[in-house]
């Protein structure tokens, strides 16, 4: 089937199952959709929840997509607010399985999962598993909350999950992954993380059991978790490739990877250039597996190669467009630090990146010499403006 909502409130809308002596299974507060093709376009999808209870000894109860649940169908959001849902188990706004998202120019606010037990259980907003495919742009997470992993997003079990000029602030999760969580695949481009929370590890991010992240031109900053691991976790067998990224001013409890958290059987790539850390702290605390090149990086650390105090790197999270950041204060180390050949054309905010300029210079057939006349683009989310 194929279903267009345009213009159009989802609210207050109720999914329950109660069962007396089996299994209770709800979904989809407002819409549950198998094999379909949904289009939701300038709508608010608010205060609706699915949930299920089962009175049976021995029988489980499960309820997933506080507003929005999919099986097998693709799924198109534009210009739309996604607020205040909420779920038991997976996907407080929205669960995916086997299913094809894209998402643009969207808020997710104060979504939340509230009973969520099992492995593949959390995703406070969006909950993403099977083999889905979910693509978010110039949108923005907050304040969601998890009941165990992912406080934004729980990305699991052979996905793929792509965001593009997102803002991730202000979201909980009860265990792993304050922002997001995810075992499977994820690419994160001009995306601002921060202010995130996690009870366990990964105040920001949390990358498990195999999962794969490519986090480009991307600040994580002022993330906590209780446990370590405070910005970003890779664990379990995990790997990640980290190119042009701020990754600063987070903490964690145990003084445990204040910053980064890289578990011995888990590789990180900290590809040029990265600025990692502040002086607030030492390289020690701040990077459990080891402290990443300072061939590569910057690293602002006590003991670093530049110590710089985070007031000195970002400033604190503003808004000068659609979505929230960080902007580069005067004289960032960040700025024009940049690996140029990895940086995407634009930033979050959709301002022109610089690019290096160079001029060749030839004479008689033959290269004498390659001339940098700078240009390079900065270290983050966003480019420095100078006002």
């Amino acid at each position: 089937s194929t279903i267009s909502i345009n213009n159009s409130y989802l609210y207050f809308n109720n999914a329950y199952s109660v069962s007396v002596d089996t299994n209770s299974f709800a979904s989809g507060g407002a819409i549950s959709a198998s094999s379909s093709t949904i289009t939701i376009s300038n709508s608010r999808i608010n205060r609706n929840n699915a949930f299920s209870v089962s009175l049976g000894v021995g029988g489980t109860s499960n309820a997933t997509g506080g507003a929005i649940s999919l099986t097998n169908s693709i799924l198109t959001i534009d210009a739309s607010e996604i607020h205040d849902n909420d779920t038991a188990k997976k996907g407080g706004a929205i669960a995916t399985s086997n299913s094809t998202t894209t998402i643009n120019n969207s808020t997710f606010r104060a979504n939340s999962t509230t009973d969520a037990y099992s492995a593949s259980d959390g995703g406070g907003a969006i909950s993403v598993e099977g083999s889905s495919v979910i693509a978010v742009n110039n949108s923005y997470f907050f304040n969601n909350i998890s009941a165990r992993d992912g406080g934004a997003i729980n990305n699991i079990g052979g996905s793929f999950l792509t965001l593009n000029n997102v803002e991730v602030s202000s979201n909980t999760a009860v265990r792993f992954g304050g922002g997001i969580y995810s075992d499977a695949q994820s690419t994160i481009t001009n995306t601002t993380i921060s202010s995130n929370n996690a009870a366990n590890k990964g105040g920001g991010v949390f990358i498990n059991n195999g999962g794969h992240a490519d986090i480009l031109n991307t600040t994580i900053a002022n993330n906590t978790s209780a446990n370590s691991g405070g910005g970003l976790t890779v664990y379990v067998n995990s790997t990640a490739k980290v190119t042009n990224t701020i990754i600063s001013g987070n903490s964690a409890e145990s003084s445990i990877g204040h910053e980064t958290y890289v578990e011995d059987i888990s590789t990180t790539q900290f590809a040029k250039t990265n600025l990692l850390g502040d002086n607030n702290k030492d390289s020690s605390s701040s990077f459990y597996g080891g402290t990443p090149s300072t061939a590569n990086n910057i690293i602002a650390t006590l003991d670093g190669n530049r110590p710089t105090a985070l007031s000195n790197i970002i400033d604190d999270l503003t808004t000068s467009g659609f979505t929230f950041s960080h902007p580069l204060v005067n004289n960032s180390p960040a700025i024009g630090n940049a690996n140029t050949g990895r940086c995407p054309p634009t930033d979050q905010l959709l301002n022109v990146r610089e690019e290096a300029f160079f001029v060749t210079i030839i004479a008689a057939n033959e290269n004498i010499a390659t001339i940098d006349l700078g240009g390079d683009c900065d270290i983050g989310a966003v480019e420095f403006i100078d006002d």
